[in-house]
């Protein structure tokens, strides 16, 4: 009925291209959130990753992923500058308190060109 951990915590990742022009570009990694319960339950393999990349400290995923869209993102009209993965974090408020935790924003890892 409960589980014997609860989540306390909502997090959300994705990397962020940084180009020479001073454009931004903004993709999420894994959207959970926007799944049904079955596509949800067949993703673990996904959600664990995403448990690694964010809770880990020294986890050797960060710098790939981040070499993967850097490689994937280099184009030769808009010259990438940097890429960042980025992590939202929200605490889930307790029951009965009306104040809501604001979203804290860390940056994971950096690779600059």
């Amino acid at each position: 009925m409960f589980a014997p951990e609860p989540i306390l915590v909502n997090r959300r990742l994705y990397i962020e291209l940084t180009f020479a022009d001073g454009s931004v570009k903004q993709e999420e990694l894994y959207r959970i959130h926007e799944a049904d319960v079955i596509t949800a339950f067949l993703n673990v393999r996904d959600r664990r990753y995403q448990f690694e990349l964010a809770n880990k400290n020294e986890s050797i995923h960060r710098p790939a992923i981040c070499r993967y869209f850097s490689d994937r993102y280099d184009e030769a009209e808009l010259k990438l500058k940097k890429c960042q993965l980025i992590m939202l974090k929200r605490y889930i408020r307790k029951f009965n308190t009306e104040k809501e935790n604001e979203v804290e924003r860390f940056v994971l890892w950096t690779i600059n060109k």
